[in-house]
């Protein structure tokens, strides 16, 4: 998870490329499509916010780990951090 879409594309697509002869497969929520499929997730809070809210929720009941880069950002913002518990509240236990 980064704060901005343009990080979780670049994120993603190093992350294609290091794995290209694996069988690990990498998905952006910026992206249109089902990319909640893949192995490997990138999004922003935001967009993981409006995922989990919205018409087709995702589910996150197979995730086993999440990252978060830059997490001061997260952890200062209330918003955020409320977003951030309820993920792990619900999801990582």
């Amino acid at each position: 998870m980064c704060h901005i879409r343009e990080l979780t594309i670049q994120i993603a697509d190093v992350y294609e490329k290091i794995n290209k002869y694996n069988d690990i497969t990498v998905g952006n929520l910026a992206k249109k499509g089902n990319q909640t499929s893949q192995h490997v997730i990138t999004c922003t809070i935001g967009k993981l916010r409006n995922s989990l809210d919205g018409k087709k929720p995702i589910d996150l009941s197979h995730v086993r780990c999440l990252v978060i880069d830059e997490a001061d950002f997260f952890f200062s913002d209330k918003e955020n951090f409320e977003t951030l518990k309820a993920i792990f509240t619900k999801y990582l236990k």
